[in-house]
């Protein structure tokens, strides 16, 4: 399992409405994988959102949830002017795993 760490920005500085990572599990099909969505930062206007998936190779869950998450951004008006400007698995300092 990927966590994805997909950037987000508003082109007017909008806050992402709070039922952006709902909207995402509920687009996504069985092939993407999704097992979780949560959002960092809300109230900023550069949110991040946390897509846990699962895949064969990092950059696969990359690329697959900004695909899913720049399809939810166009299909949804509520999310009209959001884009997402980034999407990386986040490096974490050895040892945090546990």
């Amino acid at each position: 399992m990927y966590l994805v760490h997909v950037h987000l920005r508003h082109r007017e500085g909008a806050l992402l409405p709070i039922q952006a990572p709902s909207w995402i599990v509920d687009a996504a099909r069985q092939a993407d994988s999704v097992e979780h969505v949560v959002v960092h930062r809300p109230a900023s206007a550069t949110p991040v959102l946390g897509v846990y998936l699962l895949a064969d190779r990092l950059e696969d869950a990359e690329q697959r949830a900004a695909d899913l998450c720049r399809h939810v951004l166009y299909a949804r008006p509520e999310l009209s002017g959001w884009g997402v400007t980034d999407a990386q698995v986040p490096l974490l300092r050895f040892g945090l795993d546990g």
